[in-house]
């Protein structure tokens, strides 16, 4: 299994009633980053993990729509958030079968 972890794209500032989310320069940066992981790194994966912010939930898709398969699950994790259970992360990785992962989190 190969794990990739990937920070969410920059986000517009939150306030207590509007989530943050990617920024037009966020969208864009995570576009040419999945474009360059595609062409030059030939990256394959089996499994999308993200936290349920709004900004990771894009990240993530914009990545997922890049690979262009539809059958690529997209899974929303709770532990994934910033005040997120990181030893039951770590846990499910260790025990992940489900081939290469990427993270999107925080």
């Amino acid at each position: 299994m190969l794990l990739y972890l990937m920070r969410h794209g920059e986000a517009s500032h939150s306030s207590p009633d509007q989530p943050s989310s990617l920024t037009p320069k966020g969208q864009s940066d995570v576009a040419r980053m999945v474009e360059h992981l595609i062409r030059k790194k030939h990256i394959k994966l089996d499994t999308i993990w993200h936290s349920p912010k709004i900004r990771a939930i894009q990240t993530a898709e914009i990545v997922w729509k890049a690979l262009e398969n539809p059958a690529l699950p997209l899974e929303k994790r709770s532990d994934l958030s910033p005040d997120g259970d990181l030893g039951q992360v770590h846990k499910e990785i260790l025990g992940h079968a489900g081939g290469n992962l990427l993270i999107v989190s925080h």
